[in-house]
């Protein structure tokens, strides 16, 4: 009638707590997760083609947990909301020839260029102060908190990074290769070289 759980000699093999939490403390979460990708190939010639592509990611949770206060009419009661929200998308072409150059040499030579974006995401964090009010404990809401609830956020900053690159190889004979990589990079977050970055092998 009073609330609570038991505790001292009312609970002689030391269980209360643990049945307690087992029955009054719960936590459910919630992911929303979107992936797409979409991609065009155009054969403008037998031997050149380009490839469009788009990608875009968006990944939100949600976490509550409601917890029965387990003191004197159900004082000591808990409720806290954590979220989180991250959007990014990809933009990318890639143009591509691939030719027989002679009765022995084989060839091909990819030009692309791309964008990544990595937007602005956010994480809350709140919960309540001082337990929830015994006036109706059962309410599990910020607003419902004993002193001013606790509120956090943070962010992950905004990322771009652009790219242009070409690659390719040329085959003799179906049995030696030699293949090339060349790509630049500009990445919003580096401070050294004007944000930019340079890979090539061969």
């Amino acid at each position: 009638v009073n609330g609570g759980r038991i505790r001292g000699s009312d609970d002689p093999y030391g269980i209360g707590l643990y049945l307690w939490t087992t029955y009054n403390d719960n936590q459910s979460s919630n992911e929303d997760n979107l992936r797409a990708n979409v991609d065009l190939t155009t054969h403008i010639t037998p031997w050149l083609s380009l490839l469009t592509r788009g990608n875009i990611s968006n990944y939100n949770t949600k976490i509550e947990k409601e917890f029965l206060g387990d003191g004197v009419g159900f004082s000591n009661g808990y409720y806290g909301l954590n979220t989180s929200r991250y959007k990014s998308y990809r933009l990318q072409g890639l143009l591509t020839a691939t030719k027989q150059l002679t009765g022995d040499i084989q060839g091909s030579i990819t030009l692309g260029a791309e964008t990544n974006k990595d937007q602005i995401g956010d994480l809350i964090s709140a919960s309540t102060n001082g337990g929830l009010s015994t006036t109706n404990p059962y309410f599990y809401s910020l607003g419902n908190s004993v002193n001013k609830p606790n509120v956090s956020q943070n962010y992950r900053p905004a990322r771009l990074t652009d790219a242009i690159y070409t690659y390719g190889d040329v085959t003799w004979k179906d049995m030696l290769t030699l293949s090339y990589s060349v790509r630049k990079d500009y990445n919003s977050t580096l401070t050294l070289a004007n944000g930019t970055g340079d890979y090539s092998f061969v």
